[in-house]
């Protein structure tokens, strides 16, 4: 026999708000957890091609650009990590960083940026990434340099490409490229040596398509850097789109 409940008992409308607070207060305690986890893991620097370098954190990766004019840095991806990175790049190289620019706004590669930031420093980001970024109030450095479509970074005789291709993952996510080493870092978007994030959590699939069709219609790059997973080249980011297609 089928009863209806009445108060006491409370009702959904009356559950919903407080339930809805409840699991955003957990992802958030998850997500702290997660980067945690990731301060924890060994950090190292390895050599890609010319002047250009990637920083492995865990299971995240950056680069950067060591010039005569500076030093050009990619995602902080958190505090301790751009800590350990301001220390080695103090150590190693007789030049000052210069830029910080954000692939896009995700915490879990943009957090730390503070720690790298300071008054000759230029921070960079898209207008959409940058617009995250304030409204979610992420504990980072605020970028003062926004762009819509292109920007061209010049340092010394180096220089670094910023390409915006339209919604795939993140607000504001954008390619950098990295001359004349030719290297090509883009996050999250594309991966090389590892499947996408489980069930496409946070991705337009449709928008990834687009947007790595147009990376790959661009003059060819000599090496691929992505945030997570290998290095690879213009034939690892065309076998990705192939399973993306698929």
């Amino acid at each position: 026999m089928s009863r209806i409940m009445t108060p006491p008992w409370p009702r959904w409308a009356d559950l919903k708000l407080p339930l809805l607070s409840w699991l955003a207060a957990a992802v958030l305690l998850l997500a702290g957890c997660s980067v945690r986890a990731e301060e924890d893991k060994p950090f190292s620097i390895e050599p890609v091609k010319g002047n250009v370098y990637r920083v492995l954190a865990g299971h995240y990766r950056s680069v950067f650009m060591v010039t005569d004019a500076g030093i050009f840095v990619a995602d902080p991806i958190n505090p301790a990590a751009a800590r350990w990175l301001k220390s080695q790049l103090q150590a190693r190289f007789d030049a000052p960083v210069r830029y910080l620019a954000y692939s896009h706004s995700h915490p879990d590669h943009a957090l730390g940026g503070e720690v790298l930031d300071g008054p000759a420093v230029t921070v960079i980001a898209h207008v959409r990434a940058a617009e995250d970024m304030a409204w979610t109030r992420l504990p980072t450095a605020r970028p003062e340099v926004r762009f819509a479509d292109q920007l061209t970074v010049t340092l010394g005789e180096s220089s670094v490409q910023l390409q915006y291709y339209g919604p795939n993952n993140g607000r504001g996510s954008v390619s950098m490229r990295f001359m004349p080493a030719n290297v090509m870092f883009v996050v999250d978007w594309v991966l090389v040596g590892r499947m996408p994030y489980r069930n496409f959590q946070g991705y337009d699939v449709h928008g990834v398509i687009r947007s790595t069709r147009a990376l790959l219609a661009q003059p060819r790059f000599d090496v691929f850097v992505g945030g997570h997973g290998d290095v690879g080249t213009w034939e690892d980011v065309k076998f990705y789109l192939g399973y993306m297609e698929a």
